[in-house]
């Protein structure tokens, strides 16, 4: 199984797409830390809650508080067998270069290398590609 951890602060412009394109990937769980948001997430957030997709959990905390949402998450999920989470940011895509899905990916490299407890993936930055509006 796969999981996301994340924190966000006003990202409901792009939960949805970044929500399915992860689920077509293999992700199938997301725990979310809302971090002070002020615009209307708990509409594009809802179903995915109420389906049990997501777990949501409150993070009213002043910034930095990024690392202490995800050791608060590794804290929860520890002994959990099976059980790999992505910690990524809400903006970022994760993906499997040379298999179809990013759990398809995983799960070759675990089979070659069960004793490995993590894996790093590279990052790739893309630009505005010049456009100024949403």
């Amino acid at each position: 199984m796969i999981a996301i951890c994340a924190i966000f602060r006003n990202e409901t412009l792009y939960f949805k797409e970044w929500i399915e394109f992860h689920v077509l990937q293999g992700i199938s769980k997301f725990f979310l830390y809302q971090n002070n948001s002020t615009d209307n997430w708990e509409e594009v957030l809802s179903p995915y809650i109420q389906s049990g997709l997501v777990s949501l959990i409150e993070w009213p905390y002043s910034n930095p508080s990024q690392f202490l949402a995800y050791q608060h998450c590794l804290g929860n999920l520890q002994g959990k067998p099976n059980l790999w989470v992505a910690f990524i940011d809400c903006d970022e895509f994760l993906f499997s270069p040379t298999c179809p899905t990013a759990a398809e990916g995983l799960d070759a490299l675990v089979s070659e290398h069960p004793d490995w407890g993590a894996i790093g993936v590279n990052w790739m930055c893309f630009g505005s590609g010049g456009q100024e509006e949403y």
